[in-house]
């Protein structure tokens, strides 16, 4: 889409793109057994696609995901109010406040992914993606890694360049079924929580394990008195 809007407004072109309805739907007798905006699996897809929208926010100025308050994500059965495990990813990416992306890079074990409808198939498609940015005055460092394997856990090791990384934490949103949803009597069932953050530092790095078909996101406190430009 942005090819074609350079193709006709030339290379410094004016238009954006607003994603005013997104989300996932499956349709089908056995949705359920699928990725669904219901469970665990919608969030780990929200992530994803925060993920590459995030990645191209200087073309994507908008995006609004679909059916927030009704059935997407805040839900209310016997008049109770309870909230998917996609709401989470949502209000856990708003609180993070990403503001100035950083260049990311990372690559690790993934498989081929094939041609579906208007998609065309994509090789070596790492099962962890990655992306992160800085607060707005430069003072975090936080990083959205996700883990899109359904059954194996994922090593990984953070390193970073231009940050001084102080106080570090993380917040991990998974459970031990991606189908797993929230209801009336366990409205909590999926939620997030304190993820066990290991001994490190910006010079040699974090190592730790990501859950399969998990949401782990690292948040770097700029050490005292540090300043510098971040790479990741």
């Amino acid at each position: 889409m942005a090819q074609s809007i350079r193709t006709v407004q030339g290379a410094n072109p004016n238009t954006r793109i607003a994603v005013t309805r997104w989300g996932i739907i499956i349709g089908g007798d056995r949705w359920w057994e699928g990725p669904n905006h219901d469970a665990l699996s919608g969030a780990i897809f929200n992530a994803l696609t925060l993920n590459a929208m995030l990645r191209h926010s200087d073309w994507v100025t908008l995006a609004n995901m679909t059916a927030l308050t009704h059935g997407g994500g805040i839900k209310k059965p016997r008049g109770v109010v309870i909230v998917d495990p996609q709401y989470y990813t949502q209000q856990l990416y708003a609180a993070a406040a990403p503001r100035i992306p950083l260049q990311t890079t990372w690559s690790g074990p993934g498989r081929d992914v094939p041609a579906r409808g208007y998609l065309p198939a994509v090789p070596n498609v790492a099962d962890v993606d990655v992306f992160s940015a800085l607060n707005a005055d430069r003072t975090r460092l936080v990083a959205f890694a996700v883990n899109r394997s359904l059954n194996q856990a994922r090593p990984v090791r953070l390193t970073m360049n231009g940050f001084e990384a102080g106080q570090a934490s993380a917040t991990v949103l998974t459970a031990p079924d991606a189908r797993a949803v929230n209801t009336w009597e366990r409205p909590h069932n999926v939620a997030p929580r304190r993820f066990v953050m290991p001994s490190g530092s910006a010079r040699a790095g974090w190592t730790t394990s990501l859950p399969p078909h998990s949401l782990v996101i690292f948040t770097f406190e700029r050490a005292a008195g540090k300043t510098g430009n971040a790479r990741r």
